[in-house]
């Protein structure tokens, strides 16, 4: 927004140029904070979310400063609420303000009471970063996450989401002077960009290989794009999928509890762009065989390793004096850990620890240490693992460390009493049985399983509804079976690419050799959907099912089955037109007679209705359907003509432009007097496909008419009967 402090002094064709640029970054920041109820922009990235947010707030007072628009002062004030506790955790993120606030900001201040006791300070005035996707110390948490604690509950590089800094502050103060020079300023008013929602995946979500991204109603919006490298990176198309945009975006590549983010923008017919975002984590892979979980690989890998930096494994302490150390090297061509102590007495031990970082290795039956001592005679290793109950002692007490690279592995399966795998903390001890320096390379820790067995099957894959709308639940099912009578760690649905846990059917079945069933409930949004189930025995790999298209899900715009008696919603424009047995009747005059109904701003749809072309007396047995109606001259018609008709044609798709004309498709299929059929037409950008009694007749391609309202057509004295109309998307 620097652009705006040369508005003031531009000439008049560069301060037009000026305000168009900064109107864009007003629309993508009106537009990126309609996506939550709280009116945050939607980046919940890992430095927290405050500080674009805020600058953005600023960007927006400037604006309105220059140009009055309310829309952005509305912006403001409401992004403003969010800084100050209208939010999920009912928190001002500002020190010292409001009745409940941060009091934790990590600055030298709070560095200076840092301790177990530390209750905190409170630094008047200062706002934090806020919120980021994840807690940086759990990969499995909430989504977004924030909790207000102090340094000494944190670890390496996990500070953030407390942070204060000059660059975070300067919106929020810019933006409360701002406000205090407007304080009489009305935010009622202006003109905001068009809605345009993200239904799936949402924050929070899971996700496994080729992830759908959908759209919600892009009514008013065309040109949709993606992107999943920022709105800075390449947007690319998304296509028409159930009435709605979808895209795929491949991550199967991406590292486990990897945080994504993807970008949505759509155009209105002046140019305006609108603006959204969704946040989702990739799921860890299955514990299987082949898929050991990395913890530290101490060359910047690994669950740990990759956030951990280079002192990843901090000595704790050591006991009965002496030191210890931990630093990164290379050795045999390899990048490892050397863990090293000065004893100043046989019973000095040294502790090391990453930091307080807990794993979750269920599912996982092995623990494995690739150890080295290049020649240090007297030293020796313990390994302790706490599942926050109880310690155990993996290495049954200190133990002599292989003068040659050696896989240790420890069966957490054989621990007793049983470990509780989700929440381990890992403890490395050195000692020298005399005095005198000693020191461990490590290579690698990591969680394994051993193969065994034949791999379970899936059997009897369904989904009970294969289409349906917004409002349907959808149960998918599948039975899974296992030889060795080996239960599944995890049972999933792969939705879309989104993991959802399915249940047993019958919890009380706990026999696999036969098969065991699956199910998961769910609605769906609208649009085209595909499945398929994943799952593991953990003594053999990961195996899916094929995927599986559907079910389909639409979006009822209207429904007329006139059972009630009454022609709600829909208007005449000539002929006579009336609700007969629940049937709507109508009789034209001498030339065309149509009855409309819908919304003008109906863009993509399927319009299908139950239509009997009657013999009535004089009449021209003629009658139709209508899509994309803009007015009396211009929409597309269906013509439907019974079989006493003259003309062969009996559907025959037609445009009309300026009341001109044009023949689009035809088919020459029976329609006996009298009687009903249904027929449909589906108008998907610039392709119509009309069917009969479920059966395609023909489609066209043409691009003249984008949206219109629909309408029942009669012709020329000629009585025709519509029932069951039903318009989705």
């Amino acid at each position: 927004m620097s652009l705006a402090e040369f508005y003031p002094v531009a000439d008049t064709a560069t301060k037009t140029h000026i305000q168009q640029l900064l109107k864009q970054q007003v629309d993508y920041f009106l537009s990126a904070t309609d996506d939550t109820p709280y009116s945050v922009l939607n980046q919940f990235k890992n430095f927290g979310v405050n500080e674009p947010h805020a600058s953005y707030l600023g960007d927006m007072m400037r604006y309105y400063e220059l140009f009055q628009d309310p829309a952005a002062l509305r912006a403001v004030e409401k992004g403003m609420y969010w800084i100050f506790g209208e939010n999920p955790w009912n928190m001002s993120w500002v020190s010292g303000i409001g009745s409940d606030y941060v009091t934790y900001p990590h600055t030298r201040f709070d560095e200076g009471s840092n301790s177990k006791q530390g209750a905190g300070v409170v630094f008047p005035g200062a706002m934090v970063s806020g919120p980021n996707m994840k807690d940086t110390k759990d990969k499995t948490s909430v989504s977004p996450w924030y909790e207000d604690r102090s340094l000494y509950q944190d670890d390496t590089n996990q500070w953030r989401y407390n942070e204060f800094s000059i660059s975070i502050q300067a919106g929020l103060l810019y933006t409360i002077m701002g406000l205090s020079a407007n304080s009489s300023a009305s935010s009622t008013g202006g003109v905001t960009p068009t809605t345009l929602p993200i239904t799936s995946p949402t924050i929070g979500d899971y996700v496994r290989g080729n992830v759908t991204v959908f759209s919600g109603s892009t009514t008013g919006l065309s040109n949709l794009e993606y992107s999943s490298t920022g709105t800075s990176g390449t947007f690319l198309p998304m296509t028409v999928s159930g009435g709605v945009y979808a895209a795929t975006v491949d991550e199967s590549a991406s590292v486990a509890y990897a945080n994504k983010r993807v970008d949505i923008r759509g155009t209105d017919a002046t140019g305006r762009q609108s603006y959204s975002s969704t946040h989702y984590t990739v799921a860890a892979p299955l514990p299987d065989p082949s898929t050991p979980l990395i913890y530290d690989d101490f060359g910047g890998g690994g669950i740990w390793g990759s956030v951990g930096g280079n002192g990843e494994w901090v000595n704790w302490y050591t006991q009965n004096g002496g030191t210890a150390a931990f630093v990164k090297t290379t050795l045999d061509g390899l990048t490892v850990g050397k863990f090293s102590q000065t004893p100043t007495a046989v019973n000095s031990y040294a502790k090391f620890q990453p930091w307080h970082d807990f794993v979750d290795l269920s599912g996982y039956r092995y623990l494995n240490f690739k150890v080295k001592n290049p020649s240090y005679a007297n030293l020796k290793m313990k390994i302790e693992l706490n599942d926050g109950t109880r310690t155990y002692n993996l290495t049954g007490g200190y133990i002599a460390v292989p003068t040659t690279w050696t896989d240790l592995a420890y069966n957490l399966d054989a621990l007793t009493p049983a470990v509780n795998k989700k929440k381990a903390t890992l403890s490395i001890w050195l000692n020298q049985t005399s005095v005198g320096y000693g020191e461990m390379f490590m290579d690698e820790i990591k969680a394994t399983n051993v193969a065994s067995g034949t791999a379970p099957t899936l059997s009897a894959i369904s989904v009970d509804h294969a289409t349906g709308d917004a409002a349907t639940d959808f149960t998918f099912n599948t039975t899974y079976t296992d030889a060795q009578n080996e239960k599944p760690f995890s049972m999933e649905l792969i939705l879309d690419g989104i993991v959802h846990q399915m249940e047993a059917v019958d919890p009380a079945d706990v026999t696999y050799s036969d098969g065991k069933a699956y199910k998961y409930t769910t609605k769906l949004p609208v649009g085209n959907h595909s499945y398929y189930f994943h799952t593991t025995d953990t003594t053999s790999n990961a195996i899916s099912s094929a995927v599986q298209s559907g079910p389909s899900v639409t979006q009822q715009l209207l429904l007329s089955d006139f059972n009630n008696g009454l022609a709600t919603g829909w208007t005449p424009t000539s002929g006579t037109w009336s609700v007969q047995s629940s049937q709507y009747s109508g009789q034209a005059g001498s030339s065309n007679s149509f009855s409309i109904a819908g919304e003008s701003s109906w863009t993509d749809y399927t319009l299908e209705a139950k239509v009997s072309v009657t013999n009535n007396t004089n009449g021209n047995k003629d009658a139709g359907l209508l899509a994309r109606y803009t007015d009396a001259n211009n929409y597309y018609m269906l013509y439907l003509k019974n079989n006493d008709h003259a003309s062969s044609r009996k559907m025959e798709l037609i445009k009309s432009v300026a009341g001109v004309k044009t023949v689009l498709g035809y088919s020459s299929a029976s329609i006996a007097a009298d009687t009903f059929y249904t027929y449909k037409i589906v108008l998907n950008g610039s392709t119509i496909s009309v069917y009969k009694d479920g059966a395609l007749q023909f489609s066209a391609v043409d691009t003249t008419f984008t949206s219109g309202k629909i309408g029942a057509r009669t012709y020329a004295n000629t009585k025709a009967y519509f029932d069951d109309v039903l318009v989705t998307r």
